[in-house]
């Protein structure tokens, strides 16, 4: 349906809101003057004419928060692709800026919308190098985990507790790596002895929603 309604446009991180009534995405379209354009939408999952709501343009990786209502995401991109705000909008009312002065490429939240991962990188192509903040949105205060140095695919667990990342290493395999929130005790949990991808550049990390896997 979502395919038919953008014209077979690319959709990405469709997310449901955690009523299962809403979903949130963001559509790529490819534009001559620049990266691409992005502009985020909601759909009312019952809604039988199908209409998606605009909720930004220049806008990507929504994230909701607990009352199903309020919309956390990154607009105002530059013409470097990169998000230059953190927003905060709940239905039917204006966005509200959190964040500025970014050069943010993603956005990632905890399942109770306390806490926020924010990745900044020297491009805004995907799949490049970033490094990474964290963002607490009860004090909105942003925490520098650049002692990581630069890593690949960060993914904050749902529950707040860890950091997986990937990292590569000069002639040797990359390292698929989790480590504390203050980004202390960084441990590499694959390659194994036993377990490895001997093809692999990199690795990409998706967190489990419901649990700490």
């Amino acid at each position: 349906a979502l395919l038919f309604l953008t014209s077979c446009q690319e959709i990405r991180g469709p997310v449901w809101s955690p009523d299962g009534k809403r979903l949130a995405f963001t559509i790529y379209t490819a534009n001559p003057e620049s990266i691409f354009n992005t502009n985020l939408y909601t759909l009312e999952a019952d809604d039988e004419n199908g209409e998606p709501d605009l909720v930004a343009k220049a806008a990507a990786f929504p994230c909701w928060g607990t009352d199903s209502q309020t919309i956390y995401y990154l607009g105002d991109r530059d013409t470097q692709g990169f998000y230059t705000k953190a927003f905060k909008r709940k239905t039917s009312a204006a966005p509200q800026a959190l964040l500025s002065n970014l050069r943010a490429t993603n956005l990632q939240m905890t399942a109770d919308a306390t806490l926020g991962l924010l990745c900044t990188g020297q491009s805004a192509r995907p799949g490049s190098p970033v490094t990474i903040e964290l963002w607490n949105l009860e004090n909105n205060k942003l925490t520098s985990l650049r002692q990581l140095g630069e890593i690949y695919s960060p993914a904050l667990m749902f529950n707040g507790k860890v950091i997986a990342y990937a990292q590569k290493r000069t002639d040797e395999l990359p390292l698929l790596c989790i480590c504390k929130l203050d980004g202390s005790n960084p441990e590499a949990v694959f390659p194994t002895e036993t377990e490895k991808e001997p093809n692999a550049t990199t690795y990409v990390i998706h967190a489990f929603p419901d649990n700490d896997r």
